[in-house]
């Protein structure tokens, strides 16, 4: 009798935690692509390389690796978002000078926009 009643709970408990647990990720999925502003990058956009990475479960993100030129060093910036939202196009901003907005996290800078100079 007491199985009869403790199992359904528990299914429904493993059931309500997923479903929990499937929001928050998709939240944390969708705002994937907004970083702080903290600093600021300026050079010149050299390459452009896309990837797929897998964000959790079934949903998945866009990598943007650019290589930007300034002050004679090659630094690479990275812009990550959701597969499905609105795209960027990177290519219009190849070799020429732009400021790119975001922070530093150890080597790599997080973009979260880019403003053409001219």
């Amino acid at each position: 009798m007491v199985t009869a009643i403790l199992i359904p709970l528990i299914c429904i408990y493993f059931y309500w935690l997923t479903k929990k647990e499937w929001t928050l990720k998709k939240k944390e999925w969708e705002n994937a692509g907004t970083i702080p502003e903290h600093s600021r990058l300026i050079g010149e956009i050299q390459t452009i390389t896309i990837e797929s990475e897998k964000f959790y479960m079934g949903l998945y993100l866009i990598v943007f690796i650019l290589e930007v030129k300034h002050n004679g060093k090659t630094t690479k910036a990275m812009k990550k978002l959701p597969v499905g939202s609105e795209q960027h196009h990177f290519e219009e901003f190849l070799y020429q000078k732009v400021a790119l907005y975001g922070k530093w996290d150890g080597p790599i800078f997080l973009l979260n926009r880019i403003v053409l100079l001219s």
